[in-house]
């Protein structure tokens, strides 16, 4: 595949990862600090923040599939990162329970797609 597009499938990936990490912070301070966000959670806030979540894991999807041809596990880690947050947001207030698994893979993530800017 052509270089410059799979580096811009390595954008898709690497910024639908940021869409969901600052999904995944919003929702954070809103549980830790209810005092000062307990006013603006409600419907739309929910909304707002599900449509990031799925947005976000949608286009590091698709990005990842197109990231190269021979599928590594690297890439299947990518895949299954991204699945995870599509489908967190079908489980209602039991989110919590896939974005806690989310978030303690987030290191490996970044570090499989630091490395393919790097290669």
């Amino acid at each position: 595949m052509h270089t410059r597009m799979k580096r811009g499938w390595l954008w898709v990936t690497t910024l639908g990862l940021v869409v969901v990490i600052l999904a995944m912070i919003v929702a954070m301070l809103a549980l830790f600090d209810k005092p000062h966000f307990e006013s603006i959670v409600g419907a739309p806030f929910i909304m707002a923040l599900t449509s990031g979540l799925i947005i976000g894991s949608l286009a590091m999807f698709v990005g990842s599939l197109f990231l190269s041809k021979p599928k590594t596990w690297r890439d299947w880690t990518l895949l299954a990162w991204s699945l995870v947050g599509l489908t967190s947001p079908a489980l209602g207030y039991l989110f919590l329970l896939p974005w806690a698994l989310m978030g303690a893979t987030l290191p490996l993530v970044i570090w499989i797609l630091a490395g393919r800017w790097r290669g």
